[in-house]
């Protein structure tokens, strides 16, 4: 029998979440969803055409979550302060760039409303790739950061250490510490 219960909006963007970074964007179904959440097929139907608008909402929801976190580097002004907040801060939303790469399955042109909510989801990143540039820009202008090392390839190298699993069994604060001295001093020692 179907199951027409009641979801929250923060349930349902957990459970896709968790879909997603399980099964990818190809493997996610309403029917593994509505499993989930304990509800019929139909009760998301009410909500969304299909996966692709739900997916993109969530996108936009979590994105516009690190957004507004990212505001939060405006209360620091010096560089080493900015990069430890925006390190902890990839580190609180470790998932969003794994998550994000599902927004590069979604076709444009499904319906208005995804074609709509995939422009939003470019507009923010690119916002959050400006402001990452300024942080660079304030490195470099403190003479803190190499001037011979690309842009691209420190936020890159940013990206992609927040992706490497913690599999040592230290605390996360250790763990980010340990990423953010590797980052900032490398991992040779003065001699």
């Amino acid at each position: 029998m179907a199951r027409d219960r009641k979801f929250t909006k923060d349930s349902l963007f957990q459970a896709t979440k968790d879909i997603l970074l399980n099964h990818g964007y190809e493997g996610f179904t309403f029917s593994i969803l509505a499993e989930r959440l304990n509800v019929s097929r139909g009760a998301l139907y009410k909500y969304y055409a299909n996966k692709d608008e739900l997916v993109m909402d969530y996108m936009l929801y979590h994105m516009h979550q690190f957004m507004e976190d990212l505001r939060g580097i405006q209360e620091y002004n010096d560089f080493t302060a900015q990069f430890n907040f925006v390190i902890h801060l990839m580190y609180k939303h470790s998932k969003i760039h794994q998550i994000l790469k599902a927004s590069q399955h979604i076709p444009a042109k499904t319906n208005l409303k995804t074609k709509t909510s995939k422009e939003r989801l470019d507009h923010m990143h690119h916002d959050m790739y400006t402001q990452l540039q300024e942080l660079i820009e304030q490195g470099r202008k403190e003479k803190i950061l190499k001037p011979d090392i690309p842009d691209e390839l420190i936020l890159v190298l940013i990206f992609q250490l927040v992706e490497i699993p913690n599999l040592s069994g230290v605390t996360r604060e250790e763990w980010v510490e340990k990423v953010t001295e590797i980052l900032s001093h490398g991992m040779f020692t003065d001699t």
